[in-house]
């Protein structure tokens, strides 16, 4: 593989990434090329590839920690392509699509004692509770096999989040207990080259399986028909397979891998 650094355009229409005006499927790129200061890897292929081999390989490079992979291959599968073991030396977000559909669907109706409200700005008690919630549901039950300086990016990213005002937030309620949110926040995504809507999410993961389909079918409506027409993404811990699967299931796609070497050990 040749390691020498490019300038590329970098482009995506339809959810196909475009390298220079030729679509990444197409393109025999085998070397890393750099855009707007990040260094990214076009692959045609990822089938049953071992995804921390390449990040060694790619790692090799000096001073280089972190880098993106653009997922040009309408074959690729998250459960077997670019694959990481569960003790890698390396963290790994996906970076998913959200396509709109061209029909508005009815909005659903949630049975009682669940509610939905929508709000534009978070109180303080409610900021509060939806950082401890967090904290417990992903912070420890997804990122706990994970050094503390993930868990701060982690923490950082969702704090820098949640506090900006005038942002669309879906409040769910089960009686006065706050049990699901939903944020939809203008985000520029330089793929992009614009504004995007940056999609967060979460749902208790204690309530019972007929109430966390409920606000999942309110909350996924509020993500497609809420808030502006700008393109929707979010981003997504590979090794969090609930939210991946869920965005898979209803129509999202990944448009690229980031990977990220652990400074620390576990």
């Amino acid at each position: 593989m040749n390691m020498e650094y490019c300038k590329k355009a970098l482009t995506i229409e339809g959810g196909q990434y475009y390298i220079d005006g030729v679509r990444g499927s197409d393109v025999r790129l085998e070397e890393p090329f750099q855009y707007e200061n990040h260094l990214y890897l076009n692959l045609t292929s990822t089938r049953g590839m071992d995804g921390e081999r390449l990040a060694d390989t790619v790692t090799s490079l000096n001073g280089v920690d972190l880098f993106t992979i653009l997922i040009s291959d309408p074959a690729f599968s998250v459960e077997t392509d670019l694959t990481f073991p569960t003790n890698s030396k390396y963290y790994s977000w996906f970076c998913f699509a959200v396509p709109k559909p061209k029909i508005a669907a009815a909005t659903p109706v949630l049975p009682s004692p669940l509610r939905m409200e929508i709000v534009e700005t978070l109180d303080t008690a409610t900021v509060a509770l939806l950082t401890e919630r967090w904290e417990r549901d992903y912070v420890e039950a997804v990122l706990g096999g994970y050094p503390d300086s993930i868990k701060e990016v982690a923490r950082k990213s969702f704090a820098g989040g949640i506090n900006k005002e005038k942002s669309h937030h879906a409040l769910f309620y089960k009686g006065d207990d706050l049990v699901g949110h939903l944020m939809l926040d203008t985000a520029y995504f330089p793929p992009l080259g614009g504004n995007s809507t940056a999609v967060h999410f979460w749902v208790d993961s204690t309530l019972p399986s007929a109430d966390r389909r409920a606000i999942h079918e309110s909350l996924w409506h509020q993500i497609h028909f809420s808030f502006s027409e700008d393109p929707r993404f979010a981003g997504v811990a590979r090794i969090n397979s609930k939210s991946v699967n869920y965005l898979l299931h209803n129509g999202a796609y990944p448009l690229h891998l980031r990977v990220k070497k652990i400074e620390e050990s576990k």
